[in-house]
C-alpha cells in the first residue's frame, strides 16, 4: 500500500505543480480583468454540478462495488452504473445550458453586458465537464478497486496540462477561449486514457441499464444525504461568488487564487493519499473490522496535523509575500496581490477542518454512514 500511495501522492504532485503554473500563466496573461472574472465565474456551475457527481460516486461507489464482488456480478453493476450516469448528466447538463442566461443574470447582475455575454458563452462550453468527469471518476473507482491507482491519479495533470499547452499555443488567437479549449481537451484525453487502460485491465462493460438493479438504487439511497448536505457547501460558494461579483472588478479572480493557495496542500497530501485509502477503509469496513477502520482514521488524521499546520501558519504569516512571489508579474498588479493576500488570510484559517473533514468523511462513506 506504502508504494501505491507513493505513487500517487507523486502523481497528485505533479497535478499540482501543472495547477500553480497553470494559474500563474492565467494571472500573468489576465490579471484580475473582467475577463478573468467572467471565467472563473463561469466555471461555478459547471465545477459545483461535476464535483457534486464526483463527490457522490467517491463516496458510495468503492463501498457497493467492494460488497458486489461478493455476488459476482461487478460487470453488470459497473455497466449500470456508467450508463446510469450518462443519462443523468446529459440530462442536467441540457436542462443548465438553457437555463445559463438566467444563472448568470442572478449571480452577476452587476457585470456589464459584455460580461455577462462572456460569462453565459464560458459557462455552456464548460458544461461538457459534468459529462467527462463523473464519467471519468467511475472509471478511476473501479480501478483504483483493482489496484490501478497511478493513472486515475493523474486527472489533475491531463486537464491543467492542457490548458498550459491551450494558453501558450492558442491565447493570441482566441484570448480568454483558451482556458475552456484547454479544460474540456485534457478532461476528453484523460478519459480516453482510462478506457485504454480500463481495456488492458480485462475488466467488462456492457450497454445496459438495470434500474432495478438493487445496488444502484443502493447508491442512490445513500447519495441522497450527501447531496444535500453537499449542496449546501455549494450554495456557500455559489452565493460568495455572487456577492464578489458585485463588488470591484477583479474580486472574483482575487477569491480563485487564494481558494487554490489554500487548497493545494489538501490537494497534494491528504486527496491523493485518501485515493488509496479508501478501497481499505471499504475492506474494513465490509468485514466488520472496526479496530482496524479505527487506527487507520487516527493515523490519518495525525497525518493531516503533521503536514497542514505548519502550512497554515506560513500562510497566515507569510501570505502577502507569497502571493506576490507566486503571482506578481505581467497583467497581475500590485493592488491584485492585495486583495489576494487578504482573501487568503480567510481561507487559510478553514484549511484543517478542511483536511479532517476529507479524512472523516472517507470513513463514513465506507461504513455507509451517508448522513453524517
Amino acid at each position: 500500500m506504502l508504494k501505491s500511495i507513493s505513487l500517487t501522492v507523486m502523481a497528485t504532485l505533479l497535478g499540482q505543480v501543472f495547477n500553480f503554473f497553470t494559474d500563474v500563466l492565467i494571472a500573468n496573461s489576465f490579471g484580475t480583468s473582467w475577463k478573468a472574472d467572467a471565467y472563473f465565474l463561469a466555471l461555478v456551475v459547471p465545477v459545483i454540478l461535476s464535483d457534486l457527481f464526483v463527490a457522490c460516486i467517491n463516496a458510495v461507489f468503492i463501498p457497493s462495488y467492494m460488497e458486489r464482488r461478493g455476488h459476482g456480478d461487478t460487470d453488470e453493476f459497473f455497466s449500470t452504473a456508467v450508463n446510469a450516469s450518462i443519462f443523468i448528466t446529459v440530462v442536467v447538463s441540457a436542462m443548465v445550458f438553457f437555463l445559463a442566461p438566467h444563472l448568470i443574470n442572478v449571480m452577476a447582475g452587476k457585470f456589464s453586458g459584455e460580461a455577462r455575454d462572456l460569462t453565459v458563452t464560458l459557462t455552456r462550453m464548460l458544461l461538457l465537464l459534468t459529462l467527462t468527469m463523473p464519467l471519468a471518476t467511475i472509471l478511476s473507482c473501479r480501478l483504483n478497486a483493482h489496484d490501478q491507482f497511478a493513472l486515475p491519479a493523474l486527472g489533475k495533470s491531463f486537464n491543467f496540462g492542457f490548458i498550459i499547452l491551450s494558453l501558450l499555443v492558442l491565447r493570441k488567437n482566441i484570448d480568454i477561449f483558451s482556458l475552456p479549449a484547454g479544460y474540456i481537451a485534457g478532461s476528453l484525453f484523460f478519459l480516453l486514457a482510462l478506457v485504454f487502460l480500463f481495456r488492458r485491465t480485462g475488466l467488462g462493460y456492457e450497454l445496459t441499464l438495470d434500474a432495478r438493479h438493487p445496488a444502484l438504487k443502493e447508491m442512490g439511497v445513500l447519495a441522497l444525504p450527501l447531496v444535500a448536505s453537499s449542496t449546501v457547501n455549494y450554495v456557500n460558494i455559489f452565493i460568495e461568488r455572487s456577492v464578489a461579483a458585485g463588488f470591484s472588478e477583479g474580486s472574483i479572480s482575487a477569491l480563485n487564487y487564494a481558494f487554490k493557495l489554500v487548497n493545494a496542500p489538501v490537494n497534494l497530501f491528504i486527496l491523493g493519499g485518501m485515493t488509496v485509502i479508501m478501497p481499505a477503509f471499504s475492506r474494513h469496513a465490509v468485514q466488520g473490522d472496526m479496530e482496524s477502520l479505527k487506527k487507520m482514521v487516527f493515523d490519518g488524521l495525525g497525518l493531516v496535523s503533521f503536514f497542514i499546520m505548519p502550512i497554515i501558519v506560513c500562510l497566515i504569516v507569510f501570505r502577502v509575500p507569497i502571493v506576490r512571489l507566486l503571482y506578481e508579474r505581467g497583467a497581475f498588479s500590485p493592488r491584485s496581490s492585495e486583495v489576494t493576500s487578504t482573501a487568503l488570510l480567510f481561507y487559510s484559517f478553514g484549511a484543517f477542518g478542511l483536511a479532517a473533514a476529507t479524512v472523516m468523511s472517507r470513513a463514513f462513506y465506507a461504513l455507509k454512514e451517508m448522513n453524517k
